[in-house]
């Protein structure tokens, strides 16, 4: 019976359905040697075992689907509002308590408060993956430092290509020439590199 609680405890908490396929296989096998036979040899199981061991299981599942769907061993929103004033603000009043339920909020639900906002996260194209979602390889082919000379025209090209590269070249504009060809040249090696 102890093992048919575990099992459906087990199988309800987990998030992944090949976790929950690879834990019910497993605690079938040890029910089928351990749990429901009379003696380590599978001869002759008793039909008692096998009722409580399968009661135990959906009982066990009710219970850890009822725990996973109503987050109930997840923390209250008020102890993570907390949390979040404690660690982001000194100097704890009103305000600080209606920014961290702000963040709590936009957390959770993505509700944006009042008066503010929020961009869009950058989406991936439908034919990319998030194995391949770098820099396309004409960008790359744009920004080879073997095509110019010198750090300005290497900055200028990374400067050309926007986004990330900009970023990248406006960052390294106060370092010596060397250090700029050299962080943008292994920046654009590891970014480019498929």
């Amino acid at each position: 019976m102890a093992l048919g609680l575990l099992t459906g405890f087990i199988v309800a908490l987990a998030s992944q359905g090949a976790v929950g396929a690879v834990v019910t296989g497993l605690v079938a096998l040890l029910a089928a040697f351990f749990g429901l036979a009379k003696d380590i040899r599978i001869v002759d199981t008793s039909p008692v075992r096998i009722i409580a061991f399968s009661a135990a299981a959906l009982v066990a599942l009710a219970v850890g689907l009822l725990v996973r769907t109503h987050d109930m061993l997840s923390p209250s929103p008020r102890t993570v509002i907390e949390k979040l004033e404690n660690g982001l603000f000194t100097r704890k009043d009103e305000r600080s308590w209606e920014m961290s339920r702000d963040i709590y909020l936009f957390q959770q639900f993505g509700l944006v408060p009042p008066g503010r906002t929020a961009a869009a996260a950058p989406r991936l194209s439908p034919s990319s993956s998030l194995l391949f979602a770098g820099p396309s390889l004409e960008q790359c082919d744009r920004t080879n430092p073997a095509a110019v000379e010198g750090a300005t025209a290497l900055r200028s090209l990374f400067a050309a290509e926007g986004g990330g590269f900009k970023d990248l070249a406006d960052s390294v504009a106060s370092l010596a020439d060397d250090a700029q060809v050299r962080i943008l040249s292994a920046a654009r090696r590891v970014a480019c590199s498929r």
